[in-house]
């Protein structure tokens, strides 16, 4: 059981992994073939702003409300993409005054809230059972390719964007990603501590079940969002490629 839950553990980790480098790839590429087009500037900004504007809201909604829950102060908010020197961004929360020990929590915010919403738009935006979702840590490919088909089989052009949007809203932004690997050590510290606790005191209970379901589950949500944004990265690297190689 511990050695499944690692496993699972593992997994997840890659595949979001896998998705914030699917996510920035998806976004620079768009952004530079914007950038080429005439009042290229202003139609980036504009465009990118507009596809990405649920995941931007969902995203840093969840900052501020957890640096609050952290006794920060919000300073500033921003819902719009900036290019600097440095980097892209698609918006920011500056906050001052939070404990040093909650950072981690407030750069994974928008992980936690972003899976409730694409766990809630799998249930009831595509119909998928709690049964299919929940209970299959033993036959993950097979969960997948199910929940894969009956995505496509809904052909809802809205629901397919919102899963997309909110998916990739989970993932952190460039200044977000230096708490998480603080944030992500001690949550698998945690949960490998819990996991062998369990397995020793209350072997093969339902809790540790439950614990597997919930991995399985997420896995299966980003894993459905990496195929989603292979596809599109696959449609922008050519004209991207392209663009890098005139100028």
């Amino acid at each position: 059981m511990l050695l499944r839950s690692f496993l699972l553990s593992l997994w997840l980790i890659v595949t979001l992994a896998l998705l914030y480098k699917l996510k920035w790839s998806i976004i620079i590429s768009l952004w530079s073939i914007l950038r080429s087009l005439p009042a290229g500037g202003c139609l980036a900004h504009l465009i990118i702003g507009f596809i990405f504007l649920p995941s931007i809201l969902m995203h840093e909604i969840s900052h501020a409300i957890v640096a609050k829950l952290a006794g920060s102060e919000i300073v500033a908010i921003s819902l719009f993409p900036e290019e600097t020197e440095q980097r892209l961004t698609l918006g920011y929360v500056e906050h001052r005054g939070a404990d040093e020990m909650f950072l981690g929590l407030v750069g994974m915010a928008p992980l936690f809230m972003g899976s409730m919403i694409v766990t809630l738009l799998l249930r009831y935006g595509f119909s998928i059972s709690w049964s299919l979702l929940l209970d299959n840590p033993g036959r993950l490919t097979s969960t997948i390719a199910k929940v894969a088909g009956l995505i496509l089989s809904r052909r809802s052009p809205i629901m397919l964007y919102l899963l997309f949007a909110f998916g990739n809203g989970s993932m952190p932004s460039y200044s977000d990603w230096r708490y998480w690997g603080r944030t992500l050590a001690i949550l698998t510290i945690c949960c490998l501590a819990i996991g062998i606790v369990m397995s020793q005191v209350a072997p093969n209970t339902i809790y540790i079940e439950r614990w597997l379901s919930i991995l399985s589950m997420l896995i299966v949500e980003f894993t459905m969002i990496c195929a989603m944004n292979v596809l599109i990265y696959s449609l922008l690297v050519f004209p991207a490629a392209l663009i890098g190689h005139a100028v």
